[in-house]
């Protein structure tokens, strides 16, 4: 770490700042950078309280139904900082491990997903069930990605539920017409997605995603979930 950031570190920790952006001896510095600089910074009690918090919603979710198991961790992931890969790894497209986003305590759309895909699969719940899942958002014509659950008995999935970072509640697929579904995967498949889920075709396997491979290695190495 730079002259600079141990001093910004130390400034912020010593100064309580107005909410907004922070300006201070004639600088200003946005709130993406403040909170940049305070997960950089932050301790390792607090990473270590993080995942400990993690590891016990898993251990104390053995008796609830699935329904109760998305809604906790949804709600415990979304309450993390949202950060683009540009700003916090200095390249476009970084998947991270639950482990690097709750050290870390930020991340982009792909990172939520992800880390609600493997806590979900921990926790017992069925990955048939589970597909992290590539969308359009229609309003803003970017590219996000959510996880959804399948809702429902028997071998074809159907009733999509959609875990969203950028909302709070979980919602079918089919009332989300701000996403238009592309693709979906998990450990099983590669689907061209569908907004019911029973017409998702079967395209592939996860090897043709070399993000997925390279994530998948480092969550068995890290042995968090």
């Amino acid at each position: 770490m730079g002259k600079f950031c141990r001093f910004l570190a130390v400034f912020l920790i010593v100064f309580t700042f107005p909410v907004g952006p922070v300006s201070a001896f004639g600088f200003s510095f946005s709130d993406l950078f403040v909170d940049k600089v305070a997960a950089e910074n932050a301790s390792v009690e607090q990473r270590k309280s993080r995942i400990q918090s993690l590891k016990m919603l898993i251990q104390n979710s053995k008796n609830d139904s699935d329904w109760q198991k998305i809604n906790k961790v949804n709600q415990f992931f979304n309450r993390i900082n949202y950060m683009a890969d540009k700003d916090q790894w200095g390249v476009e497209d970084y998947w991270a491990s639950p482990e690097e986003f709750l050290s870390r305590n930020a991340g982009d759309c792909e990172d939520y997903s992800i880390a609600k895909y493997f806590t979900l699969k921990a926790m017992g719940v069925s990955i048939e069930r589970l597909r992290i899942t590539y969308v359009t958002s229609l309003p803003s014509q970017q590219a996000h990605m959510v996880l959804v659950y399948f809702e429902g008995t028997g071998p074809t999935p159907h009733t999509p539920l959609v875990l969203d970072n950028l909302k709070k509640t979980i919602e079918p697929l089919s009332i989300r017409t701000d996403l238009d579904p592309v693709y979906s995967f998990n450990n099983d498949g590669l689907w061209l997605a569908s907004r019911n889920g029973a017409n998702d075709e079967l395209v592939g396997t996860t090897k043709q995603i070399s993000h997925w491979q390279r994530l998948s290695a480092k969550v068995v190495n890290e042995a968090l979930l």
